[in-house]
């Protein structure tokens, strides 16, 4: 039995499983993505196979949730959808391997593979350089990824996860419009790590990702990004002045409905106003390749993370990679 005073939810699990250890990485799993995407996908991920073999786990979950998500607090009404699309970062002469990764910003599980992708790519310069990094954001109060024009302003948990969306996505924007020889044009990813880590001064190898999806402290998101902006060199100011103009919503808007027509490219929506089925969490796609169950190897998005990668390169992978 789990309770978060500041959310008011309360989960309580019954689990049933033969002895082993799966049924206690199920059972954690769906505790956590019960508070990400809520029951369905929670009870699907548990569902999601025995990824050591011998034996399943079947995993029924409750959530009660007794507030309503809450709109982003800022000037939405006006905003309109804009292309998000961008061309290939330059990578003097190497190729570039698409990655997306589908974000809650107050998720545990989503902040984890951001962190797990930080330690195995973007600390390596060769890999770095070799990847296009794209957040895609789930929007919505389902936590499943469908919206329209009357709800796309809202986040499975709460304003503040709206807020870090946007100052996210503005923090990516400002980074694109102002790289330079001494400004990485992935300091905004740098500027995520940070704000999942509860700012600077964070161990990236011990950080669990937990730090920044806590509430109403100096280290939650979005109350860290002041300070984690600064600590990677990009203004503050200027991604300020983003979030709190009709650009960041726009960018909001737009990121949020990117979201639902990529997972329904993949699987589309039934019944009608819920998500991709499932909507397994954390989810992110390398060179177009889906991984999303933490509980089959070959679909687990935290397992050889590099290698993933190396393998999108198709022969012309950096020394990094043939070093392995």
């Amino acid at each position: 039995r789990i309770a978060t005073n500041h959310t008011h939810t309360t989960l309580s699990l019954c689990t049933t499983a033969r002895a082993g250890r799966i049924m206690w990485r199920a059972a954690i799993l769906v505790a956590i993505a019960t508070i990400c995407v809520g029951p369905h996908s929670a009870t699907a991920l548990a569902m999601g196979g025995g990824g050591d073999g011998g034996g399943g786990s079947i995993v029924t979950s409750m959530i009660v949730v007794d507030t309503v998500p809450q709109s982003l607090e800022l000037s939405l009404l006006d905003a309109h959808p804009i292309d998000l699309d961008s061309p290939p970062r330059p990578q003097d002469g190497q190729i570039t391997v698409p990655v997306t990764q589908f974000v809650m910003a107050k998720c545990p599980l989503t902040t984890s593979l951001h962190l797990q992708f930080a330690r195995s790519i973007m600390a390596v310069p060769e890999l770095r350089k070799v990847v296009n990094f794209t957040q895609s954001f789930v929007g919505g109060p389902v936590g499943e990824g469908p919206v329209n024009e009357t709800n796309w302003m809202y986040c499975y948990h709460g304003p503040s996860e709206c807020v870090g969306h946007t100052t996210m996505l503005c923090a990516r924007d400002v980074n694109e419009k102002t790289a330079t020889s001494t400004i990485d044009s992935y300091s905004w990813f740098d500027m995520v790590t940070c704000m999942n880590c509860g700012g600077p001064g964070y161990n990236l190898t011990t950080c669990k990702g937990v730090e920044g999806v806590t509430y109403d402290t100096r280290k939650s998101i979005p109350e860290d990004a002041e300070v984690c902006a600064a600590s990677v060199g990009l203004s503050w100011t200027a991604i300020d002045e983003c979030v709190k103009s009709p650009r960041g919503p726009a960018l909001l808007k737009a990121s949020h409905f990117e979201t639902m027509k990529l997972f329904a490219a993949r699987g589309g929506y039934s019944p009608e106003g819920h998500g991709y089925r499932p909507p397994l969490i954390p989810n992110i796609w390398i060179n177009s390749v889906q991984y999303n169950n933490p509980l089959v190897t070959a679909l687990n998005p935290y397992h050889d993370i590099k290698g993933k990668v190396c393998a999108a390169c198709n022969g012309t992978a950096p020394l990094v990679c043939r070093a392995d």
